[in-house]
């Protein structure tokens, strides 16, 4: 989702905006809601398009909703952002908005899921039929009201290949699939001990078979995945 709602606004993101941040680090939110507030609430960008600015609605609360899950997990150890942040930092956009950042508390945290089914409907009918398929899809079963957000491993497994997929777009690959990213997709998440097994890093058929089951790469918006 965070995929297809960055392809709509990459026009607006400033060069270099996330620096060497991952998809799932925790200032990547805290950078998303910043980016998604500028282009909602900002008179400059009164321009944008009804898909725009609904993507950009929807980035402010990606972001919002991972800051306070991560703040809440914290619990009485949370002191301040700039305290526990600040000298982790990677990158200066990142360190100037963890100034500012503040999140909720777990009520807010229900309000969220229960509002994120509406707002991923008003997305989703700015699109073109077959995307407003694939995003819709993505909103939980009408009894639970919750978009899967911050699952686990396996959703950092399909961050990741996402990203790894686009490294190979770029570089003239066309045929990306789970088969051809797990082996990346293994070696980075390694590096991150919260997303390994019982008996360590995960490998790549763990990866494959696990980690992105029903995975399907995003394909950038000129190009149409190839049969």
């Amino acid at each position: 989702m965070r995929a297809m709602v960055m392809r709509d606004l990459a026009e607006f993101v400033p060069t270099n905006y996330y620096g060497e941040l991952r998809e799932y680090d925790i200032e990547t939110a805290i950078l998303d809601h910043m980016l998604g507030k500028k282009l909602s609430y900002s008179a400059a960008y009164s321009s944008i398009s009804k898909r725009q600015r609904r993507a950009s609605d929807l980035l402010v609360h990606f972001g919002y909703y991972r800051v306070t899950a991560w703040r809440v997990r914290l619990g009485p150890e949370f002191t301040s952002w700039q305290e526990l942040f600040g000298p982790l930092a990677k990158t200066a956009a990142g360190l100037e908005n963890f100034k500012n950042a503040s999140s909720g508390d777990a009520s807010s945290l229900v309000k969220m899921e229960e509002d994120f089914p509406r707002r991923v409907q008003a997305y989703a009918a700015c699109l073109p039929a077959d995307e407003r398929e694939e995003v819709l899809a993505l909103i939980a079963d009408e009894s639970s009201k919750v978009i899967p957000i911050n699952r686990g491993w396996e959703d950092k497994a399909k961050d990741i290949a996402q990203e790894v997929g686009l490294e190979k777009y770029r570089s003239g690959i066309r045929q990306i699939s789970a088969r051809s990213v797990c082996d990346e997709v293994s070696a980075r998440l390694a590096k991150d001990p919260s997303t390994h097994g019982s008996q360590g890093a995960r490998g790549p058929d763990n990866v494959r078979v696990e980690g992105l089951k029903g995975w399907k790469f995003i394909y950038p918006k000129e190009e149409k995945e190839a049969d």
